[in-house]
């Protein structure tokens, strides 16, 4: 009823259109919240990016959809920096390749065919070594285990017969080297015959070490796969050297900031 005329007022009919478009709206809100609520129950394993173009999940480096059978494994060997031991070197190869020379804060990086991979870290040094080249030939060439060692692999070379030319080098050393006898104005100096021999032998020896106490770790690579090995050294408490096999997300998350070694 109109309060002015006394008039009855027929009710007002709803705009049929306004509302079927609000009823539409309401109902794909509801469907947005419930798919959404759907998605937070039942949320997918995050992935990531990896360097070789792929993602992988929870860690394991997996190829691209892309990669075919032919396509390359990748390899990082990485070391993170740590004052302790940080003037320490070693000398990375993979598969026979000589890679580089490993410091603080630094990484090599190479592509392998798919198959069985063979990391090698020499065991730690300070200075400067030429492991390139085969150590200058003398009498200690000759010597049982010396004679038959490859020095251009010896990295690789069984290690029963870089012990046998280590042994085969003390031997030599123990009877031909240099010795002090007496006291005082008494003192003399004794130089066996053979001491000529000896020449170029600390060099020789100090190689053999480098190759007794290397480090070796496999890997079973996979087409289009990347994977990530740690190098560590771990001087304290007489604990060894570590070269191992990480997973894909902590590798590339330490190895964030590093550079390409340089030898």
């Amino acid at each position: 009823m109109n309060r002015k005329t006394g008039a009855a007022v027929k009710p007002r009919r709803l705009n049929s259109r306004l509302f079927r478009f609000r009823g539409v709206r309401a109902a794909a809100v509801l469907l947005a919240v419930g798919a959404v609520c759907l998605t937070v129950g039942a949320r997918p394993p995050a992935t990531r990016l990896d360097s070789s173009g792929g993602s992988s999940v929870r860690g394991q480096s997996t190829p691209s959809a892309a990669a075919s059978p032919s396509a390359p494994a990748v390899i990082y060997v990485y070391r993170k920096s740590r004052v302790l031991g940080a003037l320490v070197r070693t000398v990375i190869f993979v598969n026979h390749e000589r890679l580089g020379e490993l410091h603080n804060s630094k990484f090599v990086r190479t592509e392998v065919p798919a198959g069985k991979v063979e990391v090698i870290a020499t065991g730690g040094y300070t200075g400067h070594k030429h492991l390139d080249s085969p150590p200058t030939p003398g009498a200690w060439s000759s010597l049982p285990g010396c004679a038959a060692l490859d020095w251009r692999g010896l990295f690789w070379a069984p290690l029963a017969d870089v012990q046998l030319c280590s042994n085969s080098l003390m031997e030599l050393s123990q009877r031909c080297e240099a010795s002090v006898g007496g006291v005082g104005p008494m003192r003399t100096i004794h130089i066996p015959a053979c001491n000529s021999q000896l020449i170029g032998t600390p060099a020789v020896q100090e190689r053999l070490m480098l190759a007794m106490f290397e480090l070796k770790t496999s890997i079973e690579a996979e087409a289009g796969h990347t994977y990530y090995v740690r190098y560590m050294i771990k001087l304290e408490n007489r604990i060894p050297n570590v070269l191992e096999l990480v997973d894909a997300a902590n590798g590339a998350k330490e190895m964030k900031g590093m550079h390409l070694a340089k030898d």
